[in-house]
């Protein structure tokens, strides 16, 4: 009986101690616009709420870091993105090719960081595992392998076929849209050849030239640190097999569903920190002394209203003037003879903005955060695309009927103000908004809960190994039966060639007794 109180003593203990071990982490978003940054944020603050220690690769360090947070500081690449960006873009004037490029670009602007070559060669500095953002390049993956630790890749925009691939075999081009190609499935026949096109050529792009430029970074900078402090560098070709999770800011509410394996999981919301903060007094006040509603408009955090021509930039002010709702208008430059009803904001409160009862409708470019964001909080959106995967947002949220899509150009004034009119008077948005916003919301566990669990995971299994799919196990050729194509080739060649000869020998030998018998 003494046994039995110790034995599940010992396994009471053992298990406490595994929930509250604390783990070494290493989070990675190194890119140069706010909002990865956010996203990049929201791993860390949900993996400090857990207890785990975090060391923290970014261009938008913490003012007042907690004691549990180390961080990279590599804010000056800020400086030098938008160089880089402008060369790239003469450069390489096709967009998928500049688009790899870029990515490539900026990688190596990372590794090669004064601070991340320090980091890099500090001894002893180890890690249960890296999380890492994945954007069109696998460099980031090369800390994987410097530290010998599994890699959970973190996919910021929808789910679409390059992260997959990653993890399963490559989804069919008939039915999976690039995302930013702006199409939704089912695709059209010549929608469906654009997208075998693009696939195509990335592919290429991939193998050819950003593929073996991250093996040169890596024989080089990664070893170069490795020798410094004695680590047993993994070989490059083997890092792959240290994917052991993928986490995609997305969920079938908010974009199209897809066919994945159990190793990779849809958490979008999970950089929406709550509970919301509250409104500045003024703000709150304006909001709440709005009884026709609020009307909030921002183009997000890189997209800029000074971009805007000047003309729009009045014609929409004279649209907002003739309202009755209050408008809350994130924009960076000034403008004369506001009405009473529009208040100009260089920085917003998204969150709080959209979690105020009043806001009615929200106008957006269709990034992915705010159009997560306008889910959570359900409120209707008008989208103004600008550029990348913000045409394919803008395509899933009309689909499922929460959305008006405008055109940026001349006649974007005329097309608001009607917009404006259908999204105030016809509530299927408000109801379609609600649904959807109820379906995202209907889950197991909050999404940050859920990051949380999967990271330690991937820990705890020691790679999560189980959760690999068998299709990264098989060559190509061997999945589109090739082999099987070659030997039944190889038999009916083989059958062709005896009946030819058969045939041959038989007519020879009907030659001869002809000319026997002659």
């Amino acid at each position: 009986m003494e046994f039995i109180h110790r034995s599940t003593l010992v396994i009471i203990l053992s298990s406490l101690a595994e929930i509250c071990t604390s783990y070494e982490i290493l989070v990675i978003f190194p890119e140069p616009t706010k909002s990865h940054g956010i996203l990049g944020d929201g791993y860390v603050r949900n993996l400090l709420d857990a207890s785990h220690k975090v060391t923290y690769i970014t261009p938008f360090p913490w003012k007042e870091p907690p004691s549990n947070l180390t961080q990279i500081d590599i804010s000056s690449n800020l400086e030098t993105s938008d160089e880089y960006f402008r060369n790239l873009t003469i450069e390489y004037p096709n967009n998928h090719e500049f688009l790899q490029m870029l990515s490539y670009t900026m990688g190596r602007l990372v590794v090669t960081h004064p601070a991340v070559q320090a980091f890099l060669r500090k001894p002893d500095v180890r890690f249960d595992v890296v999380v890492a953002e994945w954007i069109d390049s696998e460099m980031y993956s090369s800390f994987a392998g410097y530290f010998s630790a599994p890699l959970i890749w973190s996919v910021s925009t929808q789910l679409h076929w390059q992260p997959i691939r990653l993890m399963d075999e490559i989804p069919n081009p008939s039915y999976s849209a690039d995302v930013n190609s702006g199409y939704l499935p089912p695709l059209s026949f010549v929608q469906r050849l654009k997208e075998l096109n693009v696939q195509i050529r990335k592919l290429w792009i991939l193998r050819h030239k950003i593929h073996p430029l991250e093996l040169e970074i890596y024989d080089t900078i990664f070893k170069s640190a490795a020798m410094t402090t004695g680590r047993d560098l993994l070989p490059y070709a083997d890092i792959p097999n240290n994917y052991s999770m993928m986490l995609v800011n997305t969920h079938p509410s908010v974009a199209t569903p897809w066919r994945v394996p159990p190793s990779v999981k849809e958490i979008a919301g999970y950089h929406i920190k709550l509970p919301v903060e509250d409104l500045d007094a003024n703000l709150q006040s304006i909001m709440d002394a709005s009884p026709q509603g609020v009307i909030y408009f921002s183009f997000g955090t890189t997209n800029s209203g000074k971009d805007m021509e000047d003309v729009i930039r009045r014609e929409i002010l004279e649209l907002f003037r003739s309202l009755n709702q209050t408008v809350l208008w994130k924009l960076d430059v000034p403008l004369e003879n506001l009405p009473n009803n529009v208040h100009l904001m260089q920085w917003a409160p998204q969150t709080s903005i959209l979690n105020h009862p009043n806001t009615k409708v929200f106008i957006t470019h269709g990034g992915l955060l705010s159009l997560i964001e306008a889910i959570h909080f359900g409120v209707p959106m008008i989208t103004i695309p600008h550029a990348g995967d913000q045409y394919n947002n803008a395509a899933a949220a009309v689909k499922k009927g929460i959305a008006i899509k405008l055109c940026n150009g001349p006649g974007l004034p005329s097309e608001l103000r009607d917009a404006l009119k259908m999204m105030l008077t016809d509530w299927k948005y408000r109801d379609n908004m609600k649904r959807v916003s109820r379906t995202y919301h209907h889950r197991p566990v909050s999404p940050g809960k859920e990051l949380v669990h999967w990271v330690e995971h991937v820990v705890i299994t020691r790679g999560a190994t189980y959760l690999r799919s068998p299709a990264l196990l098989v060559p190509s050729y061997q999945k589109a039966y090739l082999d099987l194509a070659a030997l039944i080739l190889f038999v009916i060649t083989v059958i062709v060639l005896i009946l030819f000869f058969s045939i041959r020998w038989c007519l020879r030998r009907i030659r001869q007794k002809c000319n026997c018998k002659k």
